[in-house]
């Protein structure tokens, strides 16, 4: 404009192209603790179909499963990538994190998955098999099912348990809690009437 020494700058965002734009999860399989941060950076990479990394692209992270995430680049840096600080939800198990590039009208969004693993254990518990009736010297018709939990309420696999009958036996004095924290027990009575 005449008599005017301004200039207006005028930005705008180029999306990449969906079906020329690859996204995806770099590094190991993720694991980690229940209710703590995944060891390492979680870690994407943007290219296109050719190879081509592309950079200052926009990268959203959200937890879906719990827990957190801490953006650490809010942006692909030169070699197409963007990393984020995860940090695993309350409960054990299969956990997503999802990765929206680019505009999320244009482009689906990228699931993370990360296996999360019990904290240390916390509790022991019958689950079942108590108060139950039986003939002396016979093995009780149900399994006594105990559970060792951790803080937050989650089983605890492979935990070796010490077990000892005052009256009567068990058949495994030394068994492993299985992959939900349980351990089954079989009872046998002792020789003698009354409670045991």
């Amino acid at each position: 404009v005449a008599m005017l020494d301004s200039t207006i700058i005028v930005p705008a965002e180029a999306d990449p192209v969906p079906r020329n734009t690859k996204v995806e999860a770099t590094g190991e399989a993720l694991t980690g603790r229940v209710d703590a941060a995944v060891e390492a950076p979680v870690t994407v990479r943007v290219t296109d179909s050719t190879g081509a990394a592309l950079a200052d692209v926009p990268v959203v992270w959200t937890a879906v499963d719990g827990g957190g995430v801490e953006a650490l680049d809010a942006r692909t840096d030169s070699v197409g990538e963007a990393r984020a600080r995860w940090t695993l939800g309350p409960r054990a198990g299969r956990q997503r994190l999802r990765v929206q590039v680019g505009n999320p009208r244009t482009i689906a969004p990228l699931t993370v998955v990360a296996r999360a693993f019990a904290a240390k254990p916390a509790t022991l518990a019958v689950l079942s098999g108590g108060n139950q009736s039986g003939p002396a010297g016979a093995v009780l018709p149900k399994s006594v099912v105990v559970a060792v939990r951790d803080a937050l309420g989650n089983g605890v696999p492979a935990v070796p348990l010490t077990v000892a009958a005052a009256q009567g036996s068990v058949a495994d004095s030394a068994p492993l809690t299985d992959s939900a924290g349980r351990a089954m027990l079989r009872w046998t009575l002792g020789r003698s009437a009354g409670p045991q």
